[in-house]
């Protein structure tokens, strides 16, 4: 085995020519068959060629000539492609030929199976290759950036001349163009895959499923450098510059303005977009069903409150539809005008726990009895937090409804905004309603009188701002 003699003078400027003319005929992989064609008749000796090209860490065959046409893609390990050349390290990177034939070349084979072990490439080499047959074999290595990029392979019948060096460069430069072109293309895909991987990230805290789509629509466009378009009806686009996915009630479409090598991973992209999305509009009609529930179970237990006649009846009916009136003039975020909702129909929940001697006696309380009295609140905040997705607005409600804007209030002496807002606007629509109500030891007032008592603590017990909203819902003549 050794390095190849110097190219003795049997290529013609002619020949060059034609090889040139071959390596014109397209751009990229598509060029080698004419390419490999060309030089099996222009060298000396030479019966077959086999051209692979790197990829990261294998060689990928590129070209044949002679060889059967499903050898093309076949990978080959890099490990082996470098014993298979056999020279030193230096050579290699110099882009010496190495020669084998006869004998030797048999020998150096039959060693590379012994050192690696059996292996898939070399068996179907064998076969479709016939291999056992190979007399004489030229490898030509050839470099790109300081890096080996290609191996070419010449067969024949007896030892064969290393190639002239203005063919070595022509060769360099047609292997180097579909090298760069294959290096873009892996490193598109591979930022691609990296885009695909930050889609999931990026587009998993979105639950609501129209946002979902509209975001994740947006990124997987600009990932793929297409158009984005969301349809009710199918898409008339050109099948060969777009892809189409269902999603929910309509279609999810890219376009683009040229073919593209991205379109299989457009379309898985695409595809795990729709299915995304389609999981959290599953999501989103459990979600509602279960509040639909909860809200419900809530109801009721305000109902059994007032069943026991801890409040007079309606009234927590009353205040939770308050609370909505007065979300909406306060123009809450829709999770905040929930909170408010849900922490009206159970503010009074701690009442549970207060025995009936002091929860309905007629008369005054002791100290004593108002202070088990004021301990409420904060009962009714323990038992709520065992319902399930309660948000934590309505927590604040139950435990801080009672506390003043002065901050003479319980359970915690809360002052000012300290108090949770929801709580603060909470208060005001519950005291009102308390004083238009009957209760055991006094009779209810008036409209009039109520509205005035609680135009008269704004800015002491209750928040001036809350006092206005309701004063917007309740429109007082």
């Amino acid at each position: 085995m050794h390095c190849a003699p110097p190219a003795p003078e049997t290529w013609t400027s002619r020949d060059l020519d034609r090889l040139a003319r071959a390596a014109s005929s397209d751009h990229g992989g598509s060029a080698w068959p004419a390419v490999l064609s060309a030089l099996v008749d222009i060298h000396p000796g030479a019966q077959r060629a086999l051209l692979a090209i790197r990829q990261g860490t294998h060689f990928e065959v590129q070209g044949v000539t002679g060889y059967p046409a499903d050898l093309l893609d076949l990978r080959l390990p890099l490990h082996t492609e470098r014993a298979w050349y056999g020279q030193s390290e230096s050579a290699w990177y110099a882009e010496k030929s190495r020669q084998l034939s006869g004998p030797d070349l048999q020998g150096h084979l039959g060693r590379i199976e012994t050192l690696f072990g059996p292996q898939d490439h070399y068996r179907t080499l064998r076969e479709r290759g016939n291999l056992d047959t190979l007399q004489a074999n030229l490898l030509q290595p050839f470099t790109c950036h300081g890096e080996v990029v290609a191996h070419l392979n010449i067969d024949g019948v007896e030892a064969l001349p290393s190639l002239p060096e203005h063919a070595v460069n022509l060769l360099r430069t047609l292997i180097e163009r579909s090298w760069t072109a294959s290096a873009d293309a892996h490193l598109r895909e591979r930022n691609e895959l990296w885009e695909m991987a930050r889609l999931g990230d990026l587009l998993r805290p979105i639950m609501d499923p129209h946002a979902l789509l509209r975001a994740g629509l947006r990124r997987v466009a600009a990932a793929f450098g297409a158009a984005a378009h969301h349809s009710v009806q199918p898409s008339r686009f050109d099948p060969s510059l777009s892809i189409t996915e269902p999603c929910l009630d309509g279609f999810l479409t890219l376009t683009w303005s040229a073919p593209t090598s991205s379109r299989a991973l457009a379309q898985l992209s695409l595809r795990s977009l729709a299915d995304r999305v389609h999981h959290a509009h599953l999501r989103e009609q459990q979600r509602g069903s279960l509040l639909e529930s909860r809200n419900h179970a809530l109801e009721l237990i305000g109902a059994a409150l007032e069943a026991r006649d801890l409040e007079t009846q309606g009234h927590t009916r009353r205040v939770a539809h308050w609370a909505q009136q007065v979300a909406r003039a306060a123009d809450l975020d829709p999770e905040e005008a929930e909170a408010l909702h849900l922490g009206a129909l159970l503010h009074d929940l701690g009442k549970l726990a207060i025995p009936d001697a002091i929860l309905l006696k007629p008369g005054p309380l002791t100290d004593q009895e108002r202070a088990v009295m004021q301990r409420h609140p904060g009962l009714g905040a323990a038992l709520a937090q065992r319902v399930p997705h309660l948000p934590d607005g309505a927590l604040d409600v139950v435990r801080s409804h009672h506390e003043h804007w002065n901050g003479r209030g319980y359970p915690a002496g809360l002052r000012g905004e300290e108090i949770p807002r929801p709580a603060r606007l909470f208060a005001v629509i519950d005291t009102y309603d308390a004083l238009t109500s009957d209760r055991p030891y006094r009779a209810a007032w008036t409209p009039q009188a109520a509205w005035a008592e609680v135009q008269r603590l704004s800015g002491q017990q209750f928040d001036p701002r809350a006092v206005h909203l309701l004063g917007e819902v309740l429109q007082p003549a």
